[in-house]
């Protein structure tokens, strides 16, 4: 409902959040820190292709030697936001649109979800604001995926309380809805974390006695609503559970990071500018939010709230993985399935701060009607004497030299408001107050825009793209980049020289900037590389540092067709080449051993694991191809001297070949296998082998033949018809709603 209240709000979200994006919305720059621009600005220029130019978003040849994309949550590559991005602007504006509309969406689903809690509209502002624009959220401009991930979650959350106070359809649709966008915005942890959220949220519904006769209209809409979420995201995943099982963290995963609690707890005072990744990380970044926020563990608040006060304490303890006790239980004895199979838990940060700014809400609501120094309250005051004295304590604990003196000044300022307000009889007027005083410290201590880069930096082909163009054509040799970025971790926003590493980033194709450019890769930046790939990627540096002693022509990064590597540094291999003039950052390296993608082999090995073919593939003499079957596989002749194929047509997920030969032989290409990829040969089906750890092959007969490999992944088909279905269901229902109900005004 528009009224004055979200007027408002969407003119202080609008305000902020354009003060942040002014130079990406005005002056044609963009931002390049952190993962924008090797991830971000990469994706959605893939999302644009794929809307544009009928690239398949389910398999593709340009990262990982082969991968099927649309499974990778993590990009966010089913998200429908993002499509529709993709198809309406052009990505150098778009992926900075993203992070600009996210921040505010984030802000009115926060409000929606404080309403829903009782909270006032003048409070449901002030945590508004203080979500949106929180140390966590404004740093999470540094990734695209995950500031559009976590703008999902207030909205879910909003929906799931509207669900709880009416369970009817229509409510139970919408929640359905969000928790599928959820899965669709991609990082898995941020659904994960909010189905755990809510969950625990319900421990005080059985205290609820309005609860009882509605509990068949619980089970039958909730059902429902799982329903709904499941059908319309089983695009996503049903591909994503199929690629999870073949990745390398089907065995779960160790934590990428172990930072101390104090780490984390710095953040939840203060914000600050600069990078300083050993003491401090970003989360609420306001001690006058958080002191606002605990006081309502002493007030009358409603079961809700003390629901979500009770999920907020498990998901801040699971968001400092190790250094809480509480996260080692629930990680050693499995008590949340799926947990182990995350690498990042700060991630679950995310839920805890929509909460505790929502909390501050309620106090502000409670201090708005009451007066602290009534003496009917004096035990609830001792108890918020006993808060203030505890961030007093606090503050001065984990106080950094970073942190402006001002954090603390304007806390002070909030309770000399509060006191004055009561002296004068003022108290409704506190939340307007408090909302001036939070927007005061948002726009001179947390706010600090970041430096954005002229997007003609982006739209400049590197020298080593339009060498690798026109060097490869359209063969399909794969380039490895062996340097990190240097505007990934560890370097500031507000760093001066951000322009000067942008050229020397694309110059290197790290990944997964390559996709900018259709450059097929053997590297990425996704999360799911498939188990083998990882098998062998040591393997690979090896061969490609000269550390290997398996002759050029026989090793991996030959037969895999690795053509081109980009380092910072010469290595001692010699069939590698200087393929350019060497500058001050970039060195590109041409294989002169690679091999073409298509192959054909006579002499063949069959072995049962990966692993066994790894070992048979280091220990070769001669050209072999290594398959892995239990099939019995005769080896074949290696005199292939007459053996022709022509390529009829080839695309990421198409090869049409004409073959003519004396003698039967192996068709291989070097691009990894994956359930899905089928083949017929004069239009009888074949087997399609894992070969060489990460590729493909087919036996061709002799004769002359004509061969068909492609890409028809059976996950990816089940899950579109259960989403068509579920979609044409919902919308069968609309429909009829609005039929019966004109049929009664009538």
């Amino acid at each position: 409902m528009i009224n004055k209240y979200t007027v408002t709000l969407f003119a202080i979200l609008t305000g902020l959040a354009t003060w942040i994006f002014f130079p990406a919305l005005f002056l044609d720059q963009s931002l390049v820190h952190g993962d924008n621009l090797h991830h971000g600005y990469a994706i959605l220029k893939f999302h644009s292709r794929v809307i544009h130019e009928g690239y398949s978003p389910f398999w593709t040849d340009l990262v990982y030697g082969g991968h099927p994309i649309f499974a990778e949550s993590q990009g966010g590559l089913s998200n429908p936001f993002n499509y529709i991005v993709a198809w309406l602007l052009p990505p150098e504006f778009g992926h900075n649109f993203i992070h600009y509309l996210s921040m505010i969406a984030l802000g009115i689903g926060t409000y929606g979800f404080a309403r829903t809690l009782k909270i006032s509209p003048e409070s449901a502002i002030f945590a508004a604001i203080a979500a949106s624009f929180s140390g966590l959220i404004i740093h999470t401009n540094t990734n695209m995926t995950a500031i559009s991930a976590a703008a999902c979650i207030p909205w879910a959350l909003w929906m799931f309380e509207r669900w709880l106070r009416k369970p009817n359809n229509t409510n139970a649709i919408c929640f359905g809805l969000f928790m599928a966008m959820e899965i669709f915005a991609g990082y898995p942890q941020f659904f994960h974390g909010t189905v755990l959220y809510m969950a625990i949220s319900l421990c005080t519904l059985p205290f609820n006695k309005d609860v009882y006769p509605l509990i068949k209209n619980y089970l039958s809409t909730g059902i429902l609503a799982v329903l709904i979420c499941a059908g319309v995201s089983a695009i996503q995943w049903i591909p994503l559970i199929e690629l999870a099982n073949l990745s390398r963290r089907s065995e779960g995963t160790d934590l990428l990071f172990d930072i101390p609690i104090e780490v984390y707890l710095r953040g939840f005072i203060s914000s600050i500018n600069v990078t300083t990744a050993a003491s401090y990380f970003p989360t609420i970044g306001s001690v006058f939010v958080c002191t606002l926020a605990s006081m309502a563990l002493f007030l009358p608040t409603n079961l809700r709230i003390k629901g979500n006060i009770v999920a907020c304490f498990l998901l801040l303890n699971l968001a400092v993985d190790n250094s809480s006790p509480l996260y080692r239980l629930v990680s050693e004895h499995n008590l949340a399935p799926g947990i182990n199979h995350f690498r990042l838990m700060f991630p679950y940060f995310y839920l805890p701060i929509i909460s505790i700014c929502t909390f501050s809400a309620a106090t502000l609501d409670w201090l708005a009607r009451n007066k602290v120094f009534n003496r009917e309250l004096f035990f609830r005051k001792i108890f918020m004497a006993i808060t203030l004295f505890f961030w007093l304590y606090f503050c001065r604990k984990y106080h950094i030299d970073e942190v402006s003196i001002w954090y603390y000044i304007i806390a002070i300022v909030a309770i000399v408001i509060v006191l004055f307000a009561e002296r004068l009889n003022l108290n409704r007027h506190i939340p307007k107050a408090l909302i001036l005083l939070l927007l005061v410290e948002t726009v001179f201590l947390k706010i600090s825009p970041p430096n954005f880069v002229s997007n003609k930096a982006l739209r400049t082909t590197p020298d080593s793209v339009n060498y690798i163009r026109k060097d490869a054509g359209n063969s399909g040799i794969k380039h490895l980049p062996m340097a990190l970025s240097t505007l990934h971790l560890g370097i500031s926003p507000h760093a001066k020289n951000l322009a000067h590493r942008v050229g020397p980033d694309l110059e290197q194709l790290t990944p997964s900037t390559n996709l900018i450019w259709d450059i097929p890769s053997y590297a990425g930046a996704f999360a799911l590389q498939l188990s083998r790939k990882e098998l062998i990627d040591h393997q690979i540096v090896d061969e490609v540092t000269g550390r290997s002693a398996q002759k050029p022509g026989l090793r991996l990064m030959d037969i895999l067709s690795i053509g081109y590597v980009t380092t910072r540094e010469t290595y001692p291999n010699k069939s590698l080449v200087h393929a350019k003039n060497r500058d001050k950052s970039t060195l590109l390296l041409k294989n002169t051993a690679v091999k073409p993608r298509i192959q054909t082999y006579g002499t063949v090995k069959a072995v049962s694991s990966p692993e066994e073919a790894l070992a048979a593939l280091k220990n070769s003499t001669e050209k072999l191809l290594v398959i892995e079957t239990s099939e019995y596989i005769s080896s074949g002749e290696d005199d292939l001297q007459g053996t022709q194929y022509e390529i009829l047509e080839q695309s990421a997920t198409s090869y049409q070949i004409a073959s003519d030969s004396r003698v039967a032989y192996w068709l291989f290409i070097a691009d990894a296998n994956y359930p899905g990829w089928k083949a017929e040969i004069d239009g009888i089906d074949v087997t399609v082998h894992t070969a060489q750890v990460l590729g493909k092959a087919v036996r061709i007969p002799k004769g002359q033949h004509y061969i068909r490999i492609w890409f028809d992944s059976m996950s990816q088909k089940i899950g579109t018809y259960i989403s068509l279905f579920t979609i044409a269901s919902m919308a069968l229902y609309l429909i009829a709603m609005i039929y019966f109900r004109r049929k009664i005004t009538l």
